[in-house]
């Protein structure tokens, strides 16, 4: 026990002490492992979530065109061809965008050529922060001293 800042405090019973040139050796030896089979490198990384994007000022847009378009119809602007044209394009540019918000939101596959081709050229760099930089690697260290890797290039 021991006080801080007035306050009575107990050490925490769950801290492990690891030797941080074995974990650093360990992670690399995982990275270079990976590098020898793609069934490692596919569960080793991971592919970043799409990010939202929003679309919904360019639908209020769309729907109201739509809307301008229908009115100048009934105040005879056009005739009934013209209007069935224009609205059929203004239907098709509506889903058209439809169509691109979903494939915006659609996770990308992982290219494992691509992460084999960032992970070597990672892998040359010997300052492990650099290359957990370029990586975007997260490493947790059990208690056991276990490792789990992702890279999120």
């Amino acid at each position: 026990r021991r006080r801080v800042s007035g306050v009575v405090a107990t050490r925490c019973e769950h801290r492990e002490h690891h030797n941080s040139t074995k974990i650093h050796a360990a992670v690399r030896e995982t990275l270079e492992a990976a590098l020898l089979d793609q069934v490692d490198i596919a569960a080793l990384v991971r592919v970043a979530p799409p990010v939202p994007v929003d679309l919904e000022p360019q639908r209020a847009r769309l729907r109201s065109d739509l809307q301008k378009l229908e009115d100048a119809f009934f105040h005879g602007a056009f005739t009934a061809q013209e209007f069935a044209d224009k609205k059929r394009q203004r239907i098709q540019n509506l889903a058209a965008l439809e169509q691109q918000s979903k494939q915006l939101l659609e996770p990308k596959p992982l290219d494992v050529g691509q992460a084999r081709r960032v992970l070597e050229s990672a892998l040359k760099n010997d300052d492990l922060n650099l290359l957990a930089r370029d990586l975007g690697l997260r490493v947790t260290v059990h208690r056991d001293g276990s490792l789990d890797l992702v890279v999120m290039p």
